[in-house]
């Protein structure tokens, strides 16, 4: 008997953890979530930026970077 509460105690010490697991799992990807949304919210306000003062993009390639005087 004593096989069986311990067996029972390990499988439900088991299923708990899981779930903290699957608790921070979903807490990691909600914080990766609003931080990807703020930074595209970022980018976005840049962009409408440039747009309304017609500020010219700079380089994005390395290429661009050393063809500059």
């Amino acid at each position: 008997m004593a096989f069986w509460s311990a067996r029972t105690r390990d499988s439900k010490a088991s299923q708990e953890g899981r779930g903290a697991e699957e608790f921070l799992g979903g807490f990691t990807n909600a914080l990766v979530d609003i931080a990807r949304r703020e930074l595209e919210g970022e980018i976005e306000a840049a962009r409408l930026q440039r747009l309304r003062y017609g500020e010219k993009r700079g380089p994005e390639t390395r290429d661009e970077v050393l063809a500059q005087p």
